[in-house]
């Protein structure tokens, strides 16, 4: 939603060969991807925004899968000196503009907690060209995953019996409207 409202492309690309489902920790994984997405979104003013999961170039054992989760834009950029400090605490890199939506913590949460999963932040970048984040992490991957998580009586919502309602959706940010109206547009 954000890349759209920038007018920049988002472009979700998975490897065909990936299992369908790994077990990790969903929460720490979301936060640093978000974090990684949001970031490369908000140093992109033309161009695109790439997130890509792919095979990982390192060895699983039996009943794993090493996976590439790697975010690429056509941003800003920086230079090697950046680089070595964009992960430090509270340092933020950049003109002061896109340096006063944020503390400068996120990225050094990331690399702590894919530290704390057995992985380390890769960074390339160059000024004026874009960034690319990415890590490697073993997961287990999720038998019978699919069993579990669907229910077979259950059906699709398509719409709803009776007169035509009208929602009123409020919300201060733009983000939580934006997905109850996607959600909900759909059923008239």
């Amino acid at each position: 939603m954000r890349a759209e409202q920038k007018g920049i492309e988002f472009v979700y690309d998975i490897d065909k060969q990936l299992s369908l489902g790994i077990t990790a920790d969903e929460k720490r994984l979301r936060q640093v991807l978000i974090n990684l997405l949001g970031n490369a979104i908000k140093f992109t003013d033309a161009g695109q925004v790439k997130f890509r999961v792919l095979l990982g170039e390192g060895s699983a054992p039996e009943g794993s899968v090493c996976l590439r989760f790697e975010i690429t834009d056509t941003g800003v950029g920086m230079n090697p000196a950046q680089i070595e400090k964009i992960c430090q605490p509270f340092e933020q890199v950049g003109d002061d503009t896109r340096k006063q939506a944020g503390t400068g913590l996120g990225l050094a949460i990331s690399t702590q907690i894919i530290g704390m999963m057995g992985s380390q932040l890769s960074i390339e970048s160059e000024a004026n060209v874009g960034s690319t984040f990415s890590f490697e992490m073993i997961l287990p991957e999720a038998k019978d995953w699919t069993v579990t998580t669907l229910d077979k009586n259950k059906g699709t919502i398509v719409g709803y019996e009776g007169d035509r309602r009208t929602v009123l959706v409020v919300d201060d940010r733009w983000e939580n409207r934006s997905v109850l109206f996607n959600l909900l547009e759909p059923l008239g």
